[in-house]
C-alpha cells in the first residue's frame, strides 16, 4: 500500500485460502533467494510453525515449484535434514523477443537458467507486423518442442519489445525504430500462435533486461542503478531500491533521447536532433567503423565492430572512443540526477564494453560532482541474453508471488 494515498481501501480480514497463498509464496521467495534450506531453516526465516512449513513444502513440491535435492551435511548429531530448492525439471518459461533486426526466442526453468535458445535476423522495420509475428510464432513452436523433449511444462511468455508499453492491456504504444504504433502486441502474437495455453506478457526491452541483470547478471544485489540497453536504438532502466522504476506513465529511462548534439546533429526518429541513440545506436557505430549496419545470419553489427576492433583497426578504435565520450556525457548526467551506485551497459553496448567502458568512465569522472569511485559502470554479465531472460523472469516472478498458478498438468513430469 502507498503510505501517500489516503483514499486506500479499508482493510478487510483474508480469508484463509488468501493466507495460504500468501505463504506458498513466502515459502517458494525464500528458497529462491537462497538457493537451498531445510524445513527448519525454512521456519526460523518465515516465522512459521515447521507443521505449517511442513505442510506448504508438501504442496509447492506436488505443483512442482520446490524439490528435495538431498541431505545437509552439517555434522551434527542426529536425522540429518532434507535440502530444499526450486525444482528446475517441471515447470518452464519462455522468452520472446522482436528487436529492430531480429526476434529470439528461450527456454528458461524455474531457477531461470536458459535450456534452449534461438534467434533469426530479420530487419522488422521493413515488414508489417504480421509477418514479424509469424516469424516469432515459428520459433516459439521451436521452443515448445524443446520444452517437450526436456520434460518441462510451459506456464506463460513474457515478450521484450523495443518501445513504450501498456502491460496490463498488451498494448505497444510507440516503437519509433519500428514504426509500430498502438499495437495490441499481445493479441498480434496470440492469433499467430492460436492458443497456446498459457499467459503472455509484455515489457519494454530495456526494463525487461533490467531484470534479467536483476535475477542474473550485473544487477545481482545491488539497490539503485541505472542499465543502458543498446541495439540499434538506444533504451534505458532506472532501479531504486532493488525494482524498476516506471516513472509516471511508464517512460523513465529514455536515455537514448538525452541530447548530445542538439545544434549540429543528425534528426532523431523521436523528431529531435543530436540524441546519444543517432550517435552511438548500433547502426551509427557500424556506420562510422565503415561496414555493414545490418544483422545477418552469423553476427550483429556489434559483433563485427568488436572484431575490427580487437585487430587494432584505427577506425574502429577511434570510433569506439567517440562513442564512449557521447556515453559519459549522458550518464554523467543520469549518474548527477539519481545517485546510482552502479551502471550497466548491455545489449550492443555490452557488447562493445571493453572498449567503451575507460572513456565512458573518464569522461563521467570529468563532468559529475559525484566521487568518481562512488559509482561503477560495467558491463553486462548476459550479453545479449539480458533481455529475453528478463521476459522469462517476468512469469518465473509470477509463478513464486502465487505458487498455485502452476498448472496441473505440470504434476505429469
Amino acid at each position: 500500500m502507498n503510505p501517500l494515498n489516503t483514499h486506500s481501501a479499508p482493510v478487510r480480514r483474508a480469508d484463509q485460502r488468501a493466507v495460504r497463498k500468501s505463504n506458498l509464496s513466502l515459502v517458494a521467495r525464500r528458497i529462491s533467494e537462497a538457493r537451498a534450506l531445510s524445513r527448519a531453516q525454512l521456519a526460523k526465516l518465515t516465522g512459521l510453525n515447521k507443521t505449517t512449513v511442513s505442510s506448504l513444502v508438501a504442496e509447492l513440491i506436488e505443483r512442482g515449484v520446490v524439490t528435495e535435492s538431498g541431505l545437509a551435511d552439517g555434522g551434527r548429531v542426529g536425522r540429518p535434514a532434507q535440502i530444499l530448492e526450486l525444482d528446475d525439471s517441471r515447470i518452464a518459461a519462455l522468452g520472446l523477443e522482436i528487436n529492430v533486426d531480429y526476434v529470439a526466442a528461450c527456454v528458461c526453468d524455474l531457477r531461470g537458467e536458459v535450456r534452449f535458445r534461438t534467434a533469426v535476423g530479420h530487419d522488422n522495420r521493413t515488414s508489417p507486423p504480421k509477418l514479424v509475428f509469424e516469424l516469432l510464432a515459428e520459433l516459439v513452436g521451436e521452443a515448445l518442442s524443446e520444452c517437450d523433449g526436456l520434460g518441462l511444462t510451459p506456464i506463460g511468455a513474457g515478450m521484450s519489445v523495443p518501445g513504450t508499453v501498456e502491460a496490463e492491456t498488451g498494448t505497444l504504444i510507440h516503437a519509433p525504430n519500428l514504426g509500430w504504433d498502438q499495437l495490441p502486441i499481445v493479441e498480434c502474437l496470440r492469433e499467430s500462435l492460436g492458443d497456446p495455453g498459457f499467459s503472455l506478457r509484455i515489457g519494454n526491452d530495456a526494463n525487461l533486461a533490467a531484470l534479467g541483470e536483476l535475477e542474473s547478471g550485473a544487477l545481482r544485489g545491488i539497490r539503485h542503478a541505472l542499465l543502458i540497453y543498446g541495439n540499434v536504438g538506444i533504451g534505458g532502466a532506472v532501479i531504486v531500491d532493488g525494482a524498476i522504476f516506471p516513472g509516471s506513465g511508464g517512460f523513465a529511462g529514455e536515455i537514448g533521447h538525452f541530447p548530445v548534439r542538439p545544434f549540429d546533429g543528425e534528426r532523431c526518429r523521436c523528431g529531435g536532433r543530436g540524441c546519444l541513440e543517432t550517435l552511438a545506436g548500433q547502426e551509427a557505430i557500424a556506420c562510422r567503423v565503415g561496414i555493414q549496419g545490418t544483422r545477418n545470419e552469423t553476427s550483429s553489427p556489434a559483433q563485427r565492430v568488436a572484431e575490427f576492433a580487437r585487430s587494432g583497426d584505427p577506425r574502429a578504435t577511434e570510433a569506439l572512443d567517440e562513442v564512449a565520450e557521447f556515453l559519459g556525457i549522458c550518464i554523467a548526467a543520469a549518474v548527477s540526477l539519481v545517485n546510482p551506485q552502479r551502471v550497466v551497459l548491455a545489449g550492443a553496448l555490452g557488447t562493445l564494453a571493453p572498449w567503451l567502458l575507460p572513456g565512458a568512465r573518464a569522461a563521467v569522472a570529468q563532468r559529475t560532482a559525484v566521487v568518481p569511485t562512488a559509482v561503477e559502470i560495467v558491463g553486462s554479465e548476459l550479453g545479449d541474453e539480458s533481455a529475453i531472460r528478463g521476459g522469462a523472469a517476468l512469469v518465473l516472478h509470477g509463478v513464486l508471488s502465487d505458487p498455485t498458478c502452476a498448472p496441473v498438468r505440470a504434476l505429469a513430469h
